[in-house]
Order: structure tokens, then sequence, then C-alpha cells
């Protein structure tokens, strides 16, 4: 297994950007540091990747977008209107693939490190990064998708994100007007905090706000570890809730993703959408009006997300100027939840 740029500046010592800048010749760092990272390079047998050089030196107008859970249709479905503002402004750019396990802070600085970038978008995850994992990120970067950094001072970073408290107030509001009362949440694996966490969070307090305290048995969360934001796992943990002998009328999936595999769950269990329980989705993908039934979702303006991402990260290129943007949510009434009560 090759010696990669990492392994270096662990064994150094020092941060991966130094590491990079060192083996580069580059300004800021010290001929005493530089000495001890090229010896301790030479003593691992770290080989520098000659194609990562060769474009480190002749681009300089490279953004990355990093996508934490690239199986995710949402994403895909994003990534294509921020490609394409991207381009129109004159960038190239580079998708960095992170699996939802998998750590971004760690794939962010293994290209930073070995490519000239001009910022970054990171679409997905960081929710949960901390303020010593985004005080890492030194190139202009804005979070798209994700509202918030925990722990992490708001006048630090930026963010583009759709109002979460908003969307999730339609969709509780929708079923209690159809008189549902009952309402099962379908959210993130245990001791996870992704957007899903606080989506849940947005859902007590619609709930509580109209009078309503949620059974805790309703708020539904896999096993630690496991892959959230999947078909399976939607379908997995609504076959467990069946299983445990709660009672619900309405399940909302914290994603349209999960809400399918809720729809797989109640199939293969013999009931049916929405007589004997009515679902709802979150995100808007375009396959949700495909299925049988058609999916009741809040939808995300995809286009302005974009265009509203790469303004915002534009602005952070020509400045230390940071902003947060919250925009709403579009409720989409299909044949999940309209067709009555059981």
């Amino acid at each position: 297994m090759s010696v990669t740029i990492r392994d270096v500046a662990r064994a150094a010592g020092v941060s991966i950007t130094t590491v990079s800048r060192a083996l580069n010749d580059a300004a800021g760092v010290s001929p005493v540091t530089q000495n001890h990272i090229l010896r301790t390079a030479s003593l691992l047998g770290y080989s520098p990747n000659r194609s990562a050089q060769s474009l480190r030196r002749t681009t300089s107008n490279m953004i990355g977008v990093v996508i934490k859970g690239p199986a995710n249709p949402f994403f895909t479905e994003l990534l294509e209107p921020i490609e394409r503002c991207l381009r129109e402004h004159g960038y190239v750019v580079s998708t960095i693939r992170v699996l939802h396990n998998d750590d971004e802070i760690g794939a962010y600085l293994d290209f930073a490190a070995s490519y000239r970038v001009s910022g970054f978008i990171m679409l997905g995850g960081w929710r949960g990064a901390g303020a010593q994992g985004w005080e890492r990120v030194d190139v202009p970067s804005v979070l798209c998708t994700v509202p918030e950094i925990l722990g992490a001072d708001r006048e630090s970073y930026s963010s583009v994100a759709v109002d979460d408290a908003q969307a999730i107030d339609l969709i509780v509001a929708h079923l209690l007007g159809l008189g549902h009362e009952r309402i099962a949440f379908l959210g993130p694996a245990a001791g996870e905090d992704s957007i899903g966490t606080s989506r849940m969070e947005h859902f007590v307090r619609a709930m509580q706000a109209r009078g309503i305290d949620p059974d805790p048995r309703l708020l539904l969360r896999g096993k630690s570890g496991t892959s959230s934001y999947s078909y399976e796992y939607g379908r997995q943990v609504t076959h467990d809730f069946l299983s445990s002998g709660a009672s619900a009328t309405a399940i909302v999936g914290m994603s349209d993703v999960i809400a399918v595999g809720a729809l797989r769950a109640l199939h293969d269990a013999g009931l049916k959408v929405p007589q004997d329980m009515a679902v709802t989705g979150f995100d808007g993908v375009g396959i949700t009006q495909f299925l049988s039934p058609r999916l009741t979702t809040v939808a995300q303006p995809i286009q302005a997300i974009a265009e509203e991402t790469c303004h915002v990260l534009f602005e952070r290129m020509r400045g230390p100027i940071h902003r947060h943007v919250l925009l709403p949510a579009t409720l989409i009434e299909a044949e999940s939840t309209v067709g009555g009560l059981p």
C-alpha cells in the first residue's frame, strides 16, 4: 500500500497543508520544519503524485464539491445546476465523493493538499464536524444543504439550505389537518448528528406547538453505525417499528429515500398507503412522483439552492464575508397521504 501525504503528516506531527507546502517548496514553512518533513517523507518512502502536481501547477480556477452521501438522489439532482452555474462563471468542477460513514474532513484535506483549488462547496455532512473540524478548512468554502455546524461560531462559516423548520411545519400541519395525531418520525441512526437529527427536533417542536407531545416510541432511529440515508435503512427501521407493536397512522421520513424504503416495508407487511398508514418524505426528488402511490413530500428549491450556494461562495472568495441563507420548501400533496384515515 503506497504512502500518502496524510501518512507523512501523521508521522511528522504536522498538518497535511504544511506537508504539502514543504514538499512543494511553498512559502509559510520554516526551514527546520521543511527539513523535518522531507526527512520523514524519505524515511517512509513517500512518492508524490506527479499528475496531481502537474494539475496543481497549472490550474487555478478549480472548485471542489465535497459530496457526503453520493448515493442520495437529491444530491445528484442538485449537483447538476451547481456545476452549470460554476462552469458559466469559468470554473472547472471536481467532485469528491464521501460515503455516509466516512470522514469528510479527511477527504477535504487530502484533496486541498494535492490540488490548487479556489473554493469548495460542502454538499451534505459537516453538521457534526464541530469547531475544530471546521478550523481545518483554510480554503474559501460554503456549506450547501447544511444550515449549521454544531459548536462552531456562525460568524466563521457560510451556509445555504432549505428552512427545515418551515418544511417540517408544512408536513405536520398537513397530517394533522387530515386527522392524524399518532405520527411517527423516521430519523437517523442512534447517536448521529446529521441533518436528520435536526429535522426530528423540528418535528417534535412542531407537534408540541400544536399541543401534542410525540410518543417517544414514535421517534424512530436505526442502530448506531448504520448508513442512515438509504432505501434499505428506511425499509428496515419501518419493519422494526411495525414489529414492535407500537401504533401510528402516519410516518414522516427525514428524506425521500427513507420514505421510499418505508413504503416498501408497509407493502411487504400487507398494509395499504394511505388507508392503513400515510407516508411523507422530504426533498422532492423526481422519483417520488413516479411511485405508486405518489409520495407526499416537501420539495427543496433545487435551482435556488444551487444559485445561492455559488453566489455565496463567490463572495467568500472575494473576502472574509459570511452569510447564512435559508430558503422555503413547498409541500407537494400526493397519493401517499390524501385518501382518508384508516
